[in-house]
């Protein structure tokens, strides 16, 4: 098993911490801001972050649509539920 010290000789002297990937749900801008972070070395001591900020831009956003049923046959379903309902097929009789 490394030492804490092997490790910390081992480790590069910058790296990637995270990489954020986002969905866009329309084009346009947003701020972006970390805090409260908190990061340690191997013993466990802190060690300070730069908690810097930014903004996110969608210069065009791709969405996905949503199916929707075709208002035909909507109108359709709503004759065929009147007819039967005319004909007393759901138990209510006219008149």
């Amino acid at each position: 098993m490394d030492s804490a010290a092997d490790l910390d000789s081992l480790q590069a002297s910058d790296f990637i911490l995270a990489k954020l990937t986002f969905d866009a749900i329309g084009a346009g801008a947003s701020l972006l801001t970390f805090s409260s972070v908190v990061l340690g070395d191997a013993n466990g001591d802190s060690l300070t972050a730069d908690n810097g900020s930014g903004s996110v831009t969608v210069e065009s956003a791709v969405s996905a649509t949503i199916p929707e049923p075709s208002s035909i046959l909507l109108v359709a379903l709503g004759l065929w539920l009147m007819a039967f309902k005319g004909r007393g097929s759901f138990g209510v009789g006219i008149g």
